[in-house]
């Protein structure tokens, strides 16, 4: 970085880094030697490997990394421990009914050392299914049809109608 300084008696002079100064009629120093970007946006790192500019871009690259990895991690982790629940949960039919019916998630099921808790789990199994029972891997399905039979359609199977004939003639006369 250079500043520019001016005298009553002398001309512009630029001063650099280390103290030296330059008259403002000679060339400025190289964009390189300054630690500034290149055109590219990257800062270059030939001749200004020890600029602040560059180590503090190398440090803000790992850190995205190690940023990058720790949520990579993270997620697995958090996919490990919720197949543990799924597990621990054998007793739902389907153990994803946990948390997407109960309202679960997996960190209302760890204990104090982000482990799984097996006792909550249970817990919480135990309370969906008081409050759904039909979610139980148990559960007792009914046999036949799923829809009642409420009168429409024929209930015999001698080609329509219930057996007795009803006609027009019938309707009209009792009413």
């Amino acid at each position: 970085m250079t500043t520019s300084t001016t005298t009553a008696d002398s001309d512009p002079a630029t001063t650099g880094k280390d103290g030296s100064e330059s008259n403002a009629d000679t060339p400025a120093t190289p964009a390189t030697e300054t630690g500034s970007e290149s055109p590219t946006g990257d800062a270059d790192d030939s001749a200004g490997k020890n600029s602040g500019n560059s180590e503090a871009a190398k440090y803000r690259r790992q850190l995205r990394d190690t940023e990058a990895e720790r949520d990579a991690l993270t997620a697995k982790v958090e996919a490990y421990q919720r197949a543990e629940v799924e597990r621990l949960a054998g007793e739902l039919a389907m153990p994803g009914d946990l948390f997407t019916l109960g309202g679960m998630t997996v960190s209302d099921l760890l204990d104090e050392n982000g482990e799984v808790d097996p006792e909550t789990v249970a817990a919480k199994v135990a309370e969906l299914l008081e409050s759904r029972p039909g979610l139980s891997a148990n559960a007792r399905i009914p046999a036949g049809p799923i829809y009642r039979n409420f009168g429409q359609g024929a209930t015999t199977n001698n080609g329509g109608g219930s057996g007795a004939s009803h006609s027009w003639h019938d309707a009209l006369r009792r009413g």
